[in-house]
């Protein structure tokens, strides 16, 4: 009867073992895996965010004729159509190295942006009649080979040119550095 005891207690220790470890494991991966969730979360987030600033007239409205200073939110539409000279002041200043660290920051994101127009497969833009913002097609910084995560948001925008509304898919990426 004693060896029998005996077994049966070493077999609960052993089992006890091993559960307390799978469950260590379990916690330990679960734990190093959920900041990258987190981020993840987060980015999506901001990225609805900031595309819908973006479609909008920002503030003030007419910010592309003041200084970086003196805007609050920027935003790309005057009477829901894309304002080339709003896009070209961002494109100016988000392309600017100086300046970059406050756009990002007015576009309200710790996250490294880039955002372009949808172009066809020679590489020129789909806008039609729009060939004035080929010197600026796209804005922020383009995401690296090494980025930790992307996160890329498309959003449907109209822009008028020689009396016909165009549509045209504005890219917006959000981007974090590698760890490495």
């Amino acid at each position: 009867m004693r060896k029998k005891a005996q077994v049966w207690a070493l077999d609960l220790a052993i089992s006890l073992i091993v559960f307390v470890g799978i469950i260590f494991i379990f916690y330990r991966y679960s734990v190093s895996f959920a900041p990258e969730q987190i981020t993840l979360q987060k980015m999506i987030k901001e990225g609805g965010m900031i595309s819908e600033n973006l479609l909008s007239e920002g503030y003030p409205p007419d910010w592309n004729e003041k200084t970086i200073d003196k805007v609050y939110m920027f935003g790309f539409l005057t009477n829901n159509l894309l304002n080339e000279s709003k896009w070209s002041k961002f494109c100016e200043w988000s392309n600017d190295e100086t300046l970059y660290p406050k756009v990002k920051k007015k576009v309200g994101t710790e996250f490294a942006f880039y955002i372009v127009f949808d172009k066809d497969s020679n590489g020129v833009l789909r806008m039609g009649g729009w060939e004035e913002i080929q010197n600026c097609d796209q804005a922020g910084k383009i995401p690296p080979e090494n980025a930790a995560q992307i996160v890329k948001i498309e959003r449907l925008i109209a822009y008028k040119s020689e009396g016909r509304i165009i549509p045209m898919k504005m890219i917006l990426f959000l981007w974090s550095y590698s760890k490495t």
